[in-house]
């Protein structure tokens, strides 16, 4: 039967007029190649696209494995909805246009190339369905980004004809009206439209070099925009604070920016000057799973074999083109308009990177304590310490054991949570750290740890409360009800205000970081991945009108993110000095 919560899950989302672009796009980061010639920009761009075309061509034969958790079948419908697909801006509520099929004759056969604001078609399959070889598209690459770097500017500052993807960060009605001008401006804009949305996915070969486990590496993979100010000799030009220096000398709001972005495609990839790449998702169409899936596919298939850079001879470049948008004075102007909302946007855009070694789930695993309990609770004791309260925090938690399941809410705050917290910042504050304190702050971190768990397996088996009360308040709405007391008392609005945003997908080769923008105003998101040796984290803030600088803002991503790294080590030393049951070492 079909899923329920569906209808009202899409409503939810493409009825947002926010911009899919860092409101709904998180990130993932690949891990760089071992093969240190894989890493240049144009090697690792073909190497990762003859990837991806080969994953399509499975997906598309219907050969990939199942998606199993637990050794239990995992719903994979939302695969169609990957690559081949576009979130079209309409008044009011957005529509999800899919060109997927299983017919090698019927499919999209290009992908779209971004480089220097300007757009190219790129056939990344033939003609019978099978996937370009990766010198050949390796060649492509070369070419399309020789064009942008030696092609002459009349100045210094962007044409709008290199700045057409600005339009996706829209408000979403105004884009819809942008986009049907410039359907109806011409039968070129009309064509080049039709093939970027009609595309696969996007590969944009940007002007950035970041360093990974960065704030600027999470940044490169959320807009790409080169940040002015670098200096390439300071790592802290990278960090959280060399970062907000930098977005501040973007050119100012009137100026057009090169974006290398089309935040309606459903899936983007990423590739930066140094090779650092990654990829960027719709969140309103998927969930995780399938983004991950293509990032270990694309570790898999980064071997000698498979190099771009392979075998001897001359490659003919895989066919592309270069799509000419014309903007008239009304585009012009919709495109100045997407500029500012995104530069305004990412000054106050806090992110912050964090990736802590000897604490994977090696080091933290417990018979009572699961690495994902340790981080969560973490997460509580960082945030008190910071902002003075338990945080409403939601962690998103997998549903697709069932037909076209997505996520629920884990809600994170218990009791027995909130005791370990407030005993354990006591603890620290009073500098108390004997024995007898110890083994109590472990007991309540267990019996929390132990009810943690509990609530990720009801949730995930469709027993959680979030979506179903959501949908009850949903319904109430659409049918012109007055809204039931429980849905106006002031407890139902702290417990729906969420104050701390966490995600934890399932860790997977070939992943290296993940970042996504915070859901409220005075929201802290965070996502993670537990591997066997590390964490790795992305935090996200945003800054508050009317006050600065960052430090002395109510949301401080950076200042988040060297609390958290402290507590873990508290955390992990009382444990072990409460001791018998700490953690394996």
């Amino acid at each position: 039967m079909p899923n329920w919560l569906r209808r009202w899950r899409n409503n939810e989302f493409l009825r947002d007029r926010n911009p899919p672009g860092i409101f709904l796009s998180p990130v993932f980061a690949f891990t760089m190649s071992p093969f240190p010639r894989h890493n240049d920009q144009i090697t690792r761009a073909a190497a990762i696209t003859h990837a991806a075309a080969t994953f399509f061509a499975d997906l598309r034969a219907e050969s990939l494995p199942i998606d199993e958790h637990r050794g239990k079948p995992l719903c994979m419908d939302d695969y169609r909805i990957f690559m081949g697909v576009a979130r079209i801006p309409a008044l009011g509520r957005d529509v999800v246009v899919s060109h997927f099929t299983h017919n090698a004759y019927g499919a999209p056969h290009h992908i779209v190339v971004m480089c220097g604001g300007r757009i190219f078609r790129l056939d990344m399959l033939a003609r019978d369905g099978r996937p370009i070889p990766s010198p050949s598209l390796r060649v492509a690459f070369q070419r399309i980004r020789d064009t942008v770097d030696k092609s002459p500017s009349p100045s210094d500052a962007t044409p709008a004809s290199h700045a057409f993807g600005a339009m996706t960060f829209l408000h979403r009605d105004e884009w819809a009206v942008a986009r049907g001008h410039l359907i109806q401006s011409s039968a070129a804009n009309r064509l080049a439209l039709h093939a970027i949305e009609s595309a696969l996915f996007v590969v944009s070969l940007d002007d950035t070099a970041p360093i990974p486990h960065t704030a600027e590496a999470i940044h490169h993979l959320m807009h790409g925009l080169p940040l002015p100010s670098v200096a390439q000799d300071s790592d802290a030009a990278h960090d959280t604070e060399g970062v907000r220096a930098q977005l501040a000398s973007i050119p100012p709001t009137d100026s057009l920016l090169p974006v290398n972005r089309w935040w309606d495609k459903t899936l983007q990839i990423h590739v930066a000057r140094n090779g650092h790449a990654g990829l960027t998702f719709e969140h309103s169409v998927l969930d995780s799973l399938p983004p991950l899936r293509l990032c270990g596919y694309i570790q898999e298939c980064d071997t000698a074999q498979n190099s771009p850079v392979a075998g001897n001879g001359h490659h003919a470049a895989a066919t592309f083109s270069e799509l000419r948008f014309v903007a008239d004075a009304r585009l012009t102007d919709a495109i100045g308009g997407g500029c500012r909302a995104l530069k305004e946007t990412l000054q106050r855009l806090d992110v912050s990177a964090l990736r802590i070694g000897q604490y994977g789930s090696r080091h933290l695993k417990s018979p009572d304590i699961s690495p994902d309990a340790f981080a969560q609770m973490g997460l509580q004791v960082a945030f008190q310490k910071v902002r003075g309260f338990v945080p409403s925090t939601h962690e998103s938690v997998i549903t697709r054991a069932f037909l076209h399941g997505w996520t629920e809410v884990e809600r994170v705050v218990t009791e027995a949570s909130q005791g370990f917290v407030e005993a354990f910042n006591a603890m620290k504050r009073q500098g108390a750290w004997e024995h007898r304190t110890l083994a109590k702050v472990a007991g309540l971190l267990r019996r929390a740890s132990a009810e943690h768990a509990q609530s990720a397996a009801r949730a995930r088996a469709g027993h959680g409360c979030q979506r179903h009360l959501f949908v009850l308040m949903s319904a109430a709405r659409e049918n012109g009800m007055e809204l039931p007391a429980l849905f106006t008392d002031a407890s139902f609005h702290t417990f729906s205000t969420i104050t701390l945003s966490t995600t934890h997908p399932v860790p997977t080769p070939g992943v290296d970081g993940i970042g996504f923008g915070p859901v409220s105003e005075r929201c802290i998101g965070v996502g993670y991945f537990v591997f066997d040796k590390t964490i790795i984290l992305g935090v996200s803030s945003w800054r508050e009108e009317g006050r600065a600088p960052f430090e002395l803002a109510f949301n401080d991503s950076a200042r988040f993110t060297r609390v958290l790294e402290e507590t873990f080590h508290d955390m992990r030393e009382a444990l072990e000095a409460a001791g018998p049951c700490h953690p394996a070492r």
